[in-house]
């Protein structure tokens, strides 16, 4: 993947100047994601999905064939789009690979987008989610794995901080793929790798971080949890691709999760663009990918000796 030329003036594939008002622009961007997304196709066939909308949650759960809907292994997930964008359809094939390698049902978070709900929005759905799952459906914290992608894997991440931080129980893991943990934009790898990833510009990143932020400090911990107290966390797995303008988010979140004592698995994937595991419906690499979390999950959640 590469990107095309003269891309210094777009968002996402929109030219900025031609849409100046913020709100129609986001518009604009949302809606070219969303044709981009629509080319992604459904799950395996016999996947079963149930959406659940209520006053407090949004949202949907997945499941391969063969999981029943009440399986006690349970994935909550948190799709990614900078804060501003997602539709719940885009993760749901490699959610039903994932459900049917684990045997876990997944439940798949719809939250509040920036800029109608900024800035901790999101973060206050994940949190009211995790509360229903564990006390409303009664989900043991044991045989729960968190995970997330991009913004996605940031707001697991945050989530995981601010369970630790209240202390209440904590899931038995996480993974987080190409996670955005510092919406400061700092990491050196986004100029390093700037003429190398084809997903995300500097540009894009700092837009999206200042329509979610809506003036709050970008080293605010819950908005860019590289910032936080990282410790007492379950065992985290990272993925990202050595092309990522993010690498050094997955970098510096390893070394300060072992800095806290923290167990800590980083997989740099040779050559892979951002959240390739997205595209595991042809790439081969997507598959491994979610073989090694699926090993990963079958660990944390494998019944401990006494």
């Amino acid at each position: 993947m590469r990107r095309g030329p003269n891309t210094g003036d777009l968002l996402f594939g929109v030219e900025r100047r031609a849409c100046l008002d913020r709100d129609a622009l986001v518009q604009k961007v949302r809606k070219a994601l969303d044709e981009a997304a629509a080319s992604f196709p459904a799950p395996m066939r016999g996947t079963w999905i149930d959406p659940i909308e209520t006053r407090r949650i949004r949202g949907e759960w997945i499941g391969a064939p063969k999981v029943p809907k009440d399986a006690k292994r349970v994935i909550f997930y948190c799709h990614g789009g900078g804060y501003f964008w997602g539709k719940l359809s885009a993760p749901r094939n490699m959610l039903a690979r994932l459900s049917k390698l684990t045997g876990a049902r997944v439940f798949s978070l719809d939250y509040r987008l920036a800029p109608e709900a900024p800035f901790p929005a999101a973060h206050d759905d994940a949190m009211e989610t995790y509360s229903w799952l564990v006390e409303d459906q009664r989900i043991d914290s044991a045989q729960l794995v968190v995970g997330g992608e991009s913004a996605g894997g940031g707001l697991a991440l945050s989530l995981l901080t601010a369970l630790k931080g209240q202390g209440r129980p904590v899931p038995a893991a996480a993974f987080l793929f190409s996670p955005w943990t510092d919406l400061t934009v700092s990491g050196a790898s986004i100029e390093t790798n700037a003429k190398n990833d084809p997903v995300a510009t500097e540009a894009e990143l700092r837009w999206a971080a200042h329509i979610y932020l809506n003036g709050q400090d970008g080293k605010t911990a819950l908005a860019s949890p590289l910032f936080a107290d990282l410790s007492g966390l379950p065992p985290i797995l990272i993925q990202v691709g050595s092309t990522e303008t993010l690498l050094d988010d997955s970098r510096r979140l390893a070394d300060a999760i072992r800095g806290f004592d923290g167990s800590c698995t980083l997989e740099i994937w040779p050559h892979m663009h951002h959240v390739w595991q997205l595209h595991s419906f042809f790439l081969p690499e997507g598959r491994s990918a979610l073989a090694h979390v699926a090993n990963f999950i079958d660990e944390a959640l494998r019944p401990k000796s006494v």
